[in-house]
C-alpha cells in the first residue's frame, strides 16, 4: 500500500471442547484524506456452528475520523448487514472520540444505536511507560448473549477495572475485576496473575480466576480457574503450552451443574534448516459433570505437520500433515440438538509449484480414516473418505491473484462421490499474508473433519506463508 492507503485484516476462530465453532473475519481499508481526516471501509463476516446463536452474517461499514488536535479526535461510523442466515441484522450508526493529556492518561468513548439496540463504551486508562498501567471502563454491547444464560430483563452492561505492574526484573503482576449485569443475571469475576520472563528465551505465566454468578432465581453457582503457561524461543525451536483447571459448582433451575474441566493446549515449530520445518499443535479437554453422562466429554485435536521449501528451487512448496480429532460429544445447536460426532485420523499432502512468475499450479490429496455418528443417539460407524484437489492461480499484477479450483470427494462406505468448483480473488498483504474472497459451488470443504456438508456459498479466506 502507499502512504495514503492502508489495509488491515483480522481473523478470530475458536472451537470449544464440544465442537462448537465461531469464526469472524474482517478486512479494512483506510484512506488518509489529509493530515487531519481519514476514511475507513470494512467488511466483516461471522459464521457460527452450534452454540446459542448458530448462523452467518456479512456486514459492511464505513468510518470518518477527524483529528481536532494532536491529542483529540472524533469519529462517526455506520454499518449495514448485506447478507445473513439465522443471525439478526446489525445495522448501526454511531459517534465516538478520544482524548489524551500527553502524560499517560487517555479517555475513549463511543455511543451508537441500531437494529440490535443501544451500544456504549467509555474507558479511562493510564500508562506511565515504566511498566505501570491502569484502566477502568463501562460498556454495553448491543445484541450481547452469554453462553447458556437467557436474558431476563434489560442488559445493563458490565464494568471492568484492572491493571499491570512491573515489580522486579522480568516480573509483572496483573489483575482485573469484571462486574456484569446481564438482566437479572449478576456476576463478579476477578482474575489475578503473574508473568515471569526468566530470560530472552523463557517466559512463564500463572493466573487464578474466581467468579460468582447469581440471578436470584435460575442460576446460582461459583467458578474457579487456575492456569499455568510457558513460552520458549530459540534459534531453531519456538513453542508454547498452557494447562488450565476449571471447576464450576452450583445450581441451574434446581439442577446440579457441578463440572470439572482440564484443558491442555500446546503449539510449536522446529526448524531443521532453512528449507524444512516441523510444526505441531495440541488441544485436549477432559470434562466431567454431575448433570448427565451425555454431557461428559473428552475432546482431542492433535496436528503434526512437515513443510518443505527448497532454497535452490523456491518455486516448490510442500506441506504434509497428520491430524487426529476425537469429538465424541459433537456439536450442539441452540435447540440443544446433538450434531455429528467423530473419531478421525486424517492424512494430507499439499503442494504448489510456480510454473512462471504469473502461473502457479497446485493440489491436495487427503485421506480420512474415521468412525462417525450423526448424533448422540446413533452408534459410531465407519466413514472413510478420499479428497483430491487441483488448482491454478494467476498473478496478473504484483498484489492480486485469481484462483480456480476443482475438488473431488469420495465417501468410501456410502459409495458417494461429489465434484465441486471454487473461485476466488486474493490480495497480497506484504510477503507472508494473502486475503481473499470467493465462492464455493460445492457442499463440502477441503477439511476432511468437517462433516456438516454446508459449505456452499461466499467466503473470506486468510493464508499465511513463509
Amino acid at each position: 500500500m502507499n502512504a495514503q492507503w492502508g489495509l488491515k485484516l483480522a481473523i478470530d476462530a475458536y472451537e470449544k471442547d464440544a465442537g462448537e465453532t465461531d469464526t469472524e473475519g474482517t478486512i479494512e481499508a483506510t484512506y488518509q484524506w489529509n493530515v487531519a481526516t481519514s476514511l475507513a471501509f470494512g467488511i466483516e463476516t461471522q459464521d457460527n456452528t452450534g452454540g446459542t446463536q448458530p448462523g452467518s452474517r456479512t456486514d459492511v461499514a464505513a468510518k470518518l475520523t477527524y483529528d481536532l488536535t494532536e491529542d483529540m479526535s472524533v469519529y462517526a461510523f455506520g454499518q449495514a448487514t448485506v447478507d445473513r442466515d439465522g443471525l439478526p441484522e446489525n445495522n448501526r450508526l454511531g459517534l465516538g472520540g478520544s482524548w489524551s493529556n500527553g502524560s499517560g492518561s487517555t479517555v475513549e468513548g463511543e455511543i451508537s444505536d441500531g437494529s440490535l439496540g443501544l451500544g456504549a463504551r467509555i474507558v479511562y486508562s493510564y500508562d506511565n511507560e515504566t511498566g505501570s498501567t491502569r484502566y477502568v471502563g463501562y460498556e454495553i454491547e448491543p445484541g450481547r448473549t452469554l453462553d447458556g444464560i437467557v436474558l431476563n430483563g434489560r442488559d445493563r452492561g458490565r464494568i471492568i477495572a484492572g491493571g499491570r505492574q512491573t515489580v522486579g526484573s522480568g516480573v509483572d503482576i496483573f489483575a482485573e475485576n469484571t462486574y456484569d449485569a446481564f438482566g437479572r443475571h449478576r456476576s463478579l469475576t476477578s482474575s489475578y496473575g503473574l508473568t515471569y520472563a526468566r530470560n530472552d528465551q523463557e517466559t512463564y505465566t500463572t493466573s487464578v480466576e474466581i467468579g460468582q454468578v447469581d440471578d436470584g432465581d435460575f442460576y446460582d453457582f461459583e467458578q474457579l480457574a487456575v492456569t499455568f503457561g510457558v513460552q520458549y524461543r530459540s534459534e531453531k525451536y519456538t513453542g508454547s503450552g498452557r494447562l488450565e483447571y476449571r471447576r464450576e459448582d452450583g445450581l441451574q433451575a434446581g439442577t446440579d451443574v457441578t463440572a470439572d474441566t482440564l484443558l491442555i493446549s500446546t503449539s510449536g515449530e522446529y526448524k531443521f534448516d532453512e528449507e524444512q520445518r516441523l510444526v505441531y499443535s495440541t488441544d485436549v479437554a477432559i470434562s466431567e459433570t454431575e448433570q448427565s453422562t451425555l454431557l461428559d466429554g473428552d475432546y482431542a485435536d492433535i496436528i503434526v505437520g512437515y513443510s518443505y521449501r527448497p532454497i535452490e528451487n523456491d518455486r516448490l512448496n510442500v506441506l504434509a500433515r497428520y491430524r487426529y480429532l476425537s469429538d465424541p460429544a459433537g456439536l450442539r445447536d441452540a435447540e440443544q440438538a446433538d450434531g455429528p460426532r467423530q473419531r478421525s485420523h486424517v492424512f494430507s499432502v499439499d503442494a504448489s509449484y510456480d510454473l512462471t512468475t504469473q502461473w502457479t499450479v497446485g493440489g491436495k490429496f487427503g485421506y480420512r480414516s474415521a468412525e462417525t455418528a450423526p448424533d448422540s443417539d446413533s452408534d459410531f460407524s465407519r466413514n472413510d473418505a478420499w479428497l483430491a484437489v487441483a488448482n491454478a492461480r494467476y498473478n496478473w499484477v504484483n498484489e492480486w491473484d485469481a484462483l480456480l479450483e476443482i475438488r473431488q470427494l469420495n465417501l468410501v462406505q456410502a459409495e458417494v462421490s461429489e465434484t465441486s468448483f471454487l473461485g476466488a480473488i486474493y490480495r497480497n498483504v506484504g510477503d507472508h499474508v494473502k486475503v481473499g474472497v470467493g465462492y464455493n459451488f460445492g457442499s463440502f470443504s477441503d477439511d476432511l473433519t468437517d462433516l456438516t456438508r454446508d459449505d456452499q456459498g461466499a467466503f473470506i479466506n486468510v493464508i499465511a506463508k513463509f
